[in-house]
């Protein structure tokens, strides 16, 4: 886990887990459980330097891929850019239902 603070106040974090894969046994996989910045701190680089340093502890780790996701609710279009821009591809949709 990772966490952004401003003034010593904590305004985002991130936080991930290694994995392997049942398609590629060679394959290990760093992916991202949780990532937030607090809707007031948004805009600024925050976001990039936890996601950098995610990025920097699973090459650590000896991951091949990072897995991570964003939520429909939250700003699509732009994660969209975000992601792309820094060179991460679509790979599925995720479908939840409630009961």
């Amino acid at each position: 886990m990772f966490v952004a603070d401003e003034e010593g106040k904590i305004i985002g974090g991130i936080l991930g887990r290694l994995s392997g894969s049942i398609f590629d046994e060679e394959e290990i996989r760093a992916i991202c459980v949780a990532w937030f910045v607090k809707k007031e701190n948004r805009g600024g680089k925050a976001a990039i330097r936890l996601l950098r340093a995610f990025e920097h502890w699973a090459e650590g780790m000896g991951a091949t891929k990072i897995i991570t996701s964003s939520l429909q609710s939250n700003q699509p279009e732009f994660m969209d850019k975000l992601y792309t821009k820094l060179d991460y591809k679509k790979l599925e949709s995720l479908f939840v239902r409630s009961i």
